[in-house]
């Protein structure tokens, strides 16, 4: 629990650190990823950040949003689908979280976890995270392991403002 909280202080510090004399621009961030685990593991997502910037720095160093994720795992015959909708936060250019409720399903039955996540990030081009999933539930129906290893490719669209 500890972990968790450390967590989710590591995704609420960067939305009260920005300071109020920035400009706030949009970005809308397609992505694919793989998930690292003993099936796998694909999913296709998309965020919208916010990304508070002095009008001379170009690089999103520190965002904050919303991101929402659709993927599938397989092992051998077995078809896992499943969804997720979260926020993120980028701190320092590189240090990067996410905290989702996220859910899978073969459409007989259905699991909800939550997953925080910590990482890497460059410029939210490319994400590496290990992440955590702690189930509502003590049966694990699809084995779906704790820990986890991801890697996002993205593109980032600014929106005009």
């Amino acid at each position: 629990m500890k972990s968790f909280f450390s967590l989710f202080v590591f995704l609420i510090i960067p939305l009260l650190s920005f300071s109020q004399n920035t400009d706030t621009s949009t970005m809308i961030c397609p992505s694919i990823g793989y998930d690292f685990r003993s099936s796998q593991s694909f999913s296709i997502g998309c965020s919208i950040l916010k990304w508070p910037h002095d009008g001379f720095m170009w690089t999103p160093s520190k965002t904050y949003g919303v991101h929402i994720e659709i993927g599938m795992s397989s092992n051998s015959n077995d078809k896992v689908y499943s969804n997720s909708i979260g926020v993120q936060g980028t701190l320092i250019t590189f240090l990067s979280g996410k905290l989702s409720l996220a859910g899978s399903t073969d459409f007989d039955k259905y699991q909800a976890y939550i997953k925080p996540e910590i990482g890497i990030s460059i410029f939210q081009f490319v994400s590496f995270h290990y992440g955590y999933n702690i189930f509502f539930s003590h049966s694990n129906s699809f084995n779906l392991e704790r820990h986890s290893l991801s890697l996002r490719i993205g593109l980032i669209y600014p929106k005009k403002e």
